[in-house]
């Protein structure tokens, strides 16, 4: 048996991760640029980096020039620590002032600055209704997509196609079967027979890999399934957490919003 007559789904996908190793540096660094970019509306900080690897200067000599690259360096800072996209210093201190006379903490704002409008100086409606059916829809098609790639790693057979003819079965070590288990079954004992349903290469293929001594195709096809299924498993608890924080800040929009509107922020509640 020649583990080239198979073709294994798990090994397909480790083997193409595997050949894009070299490249996930450079992915990373891109997304980085691109996390900058959209959390600051600019790459300032990453080409300042760039900028200092080149030997540029940290300081300018001129205090004045110091002093305005200093207030430059402040904006981007406070664009990119809080996400929020002040078009000039000028804007952000208006912004806090206005944080202020609403009794509103830059911490409750930076949470859900998707929602906040630093233009109108206004906290957007987060439509909790819509926000509910979106997140059940997308719950829904995560375990459609998902769910199957993570029970893949839970039976004790390796999911396997003879790449010839390709015929798709489940196969352990002295049994295989279709993938349909109403089509076809066969065992180590049945390698000397005829089975109808089988193309004759098929079933000496897949007698020479059930009959192996050791299995040691069967068993690295399978640890490679399940390693598969648990990176899937994990891969779709971040998304579920990711939908979970999703509404709560939703949900926490629509609540300071609902303070800004009454004029009653929970400040003067709790001090009458």
């Amino acid at each position: 048996m020649q583990s080239q007559d198979f073709f294994s789904l798990s090994s397909a996908i480790i083997e193409l991760i595997q050949k894009a190793a070299p490249l996930i540096g450079l992915a990373l660094v891109f997304i980085l640029y691109l996390w900058s970019w959209r959390r600051a509306g600019s790459a300032f900080f990453i080409l300042q980096r760039f900028w200092s690897l080149l030997g540029g200067n940290k300081e300018l000599s001129d205090p004045d020039l110091s002093e305005a690259w200093k207030n430059v360096k402040d904006f981007y800072s406070m664009r990119l620590r809080t996400g929020i996209k002040f078009k000039s210093k000028e804007h952000l201190e208006q912004t806090l002032a206005w944080f202020k006379e609403n009794r509103i903490g830059l911490e409750e704002v930076m949470p859900i600055r998707s929602y906040f409008d630093v233009d109108s100086l206004a906290v957007r409606d987060p439509n909790l209704k819509t926000k509910k059916k979106e997140n059940w829809f997308l719950g829904i098609i995560l375990s459609l997509a998902i769910g199957p790639l993570i029970v893949l790693g839970i039976p004790d057979r390796a999911f396997l196609i003879v790449k010839s003819t390709d015929t798709w079965f489940l196969a352990n070590k002295g049994t295989a079967h279709s993938w349909n288990p109403f089509s076809w079954s066969i065992t180590s004992d049945d390698c000397n027979k005829e089975i109808p349903e089988l193309l004759d290469h098929d079933q000496k293929v897949i007698c020479e890999l059930i009959t192996s001594e050791d299995a040691t195709y069967i068993k690295k096809t399978i640890f490679q399934q399940r390693a598969f299924g648990v990176l899937m498993g994990t891969f779709a608890g971040f998304l579920i957490i990711g939908l979970a924080i999703a509404w709560s800040k939703a949900k926490t929009a629509h609540d300071l919003r609902l303070r800004i509107m009454t004029k009653k922020p929970e400040q003067l509640l709790l001090f009458p």
